[in-house]
C-alpha cells in the first residue's frame, strides 16, 4: 500500500511541476508549490533536500536521483528534459508513467481484495444462517 501511496504522491507532484513549468514558474518555486501537494511527510522532506541541492547548483534529475526519490526512467526523463529544454512536457511524462504505475497497482490489489471480500460476506451470511437455523430447532426441542 505504502508504494501505491508513494506513486500516487508523485504522479501529482510530477504533474503540478508541469503544469507550473509550462506556465513559465520558476523551477524552485514550482517545486516549493508543488511539494504543498504531497500527502507523505516522508516525501515532503526528500523534497526539502532536493531543492537544497538545486540551490546549490546541481541539477534537477541528479538531486532527485542522490534523494531516490523516482525510478530510473523518471531520472532519465527528467534528466533528458533537462537537456533538451522540454521539462514541461518530460515532468508530463514522468506523471503519467507513475499514474498508470499507481492505477495497475490499484487493479492488482482490487483483484486480491475482491474475492476476501466475497469470502468475509459470505461467512457473515454463513452465521446468520446457522443462527436462526439453531434457534428455529431449539424453539422446536423446548416444545417438545
Amino acid at each position: 500500500i505504502g508504494s501505491w501511496l508513494n506513486e500516487g504522491d508523485t504522479a501529482t507532484w510530477t504533474s503540478l511541476m508541469s503544469t507550473l513549468l509550462n506556465s513559465k514558474v520558476d523551477l524552485l518555486r514550482s517545486m516549493d508549490l508543488a511539494q504543498q501537494s504531497m500527502r507523505s511527510e516522508r516525501r515532503r522532506d526528500q523534497l526539502d533536500q532536493v531543492m537544497s541541492d538545486i540551490r546549490a547548483g546541481e541539477g534537477l534529475a541528479d538531486s532527485l536521483e542522490k534523494a531516490r526519490a523516482l525510478t530510473p526512467t523518471g531520472y532519465n526523463l527528467i534528466r533528458s528534459g533537462e537537456r533538451t529544454g522540454k521539462l514541461p512536457e518530460m515532468m508530463r511524462s514522468v506523471a503519467r508513467l507513475y499514474d498508470e504505475t499507481a492505477r495497475t497497482r490499484m487493479k492488482r490489489m482490487m483483484a486480491l481484495i475482491e474475492p476476501l471480500a466475497i469470502l468475509i460476506i459470505g461467512g457473515v451470511i454463513g452465521m446468520i444462517i446457522l443462527g436462526v437455523i439453531l434457534a428455529i430447532t431449539s424453539v422446536n426441542e423446548i416444545v417438545v
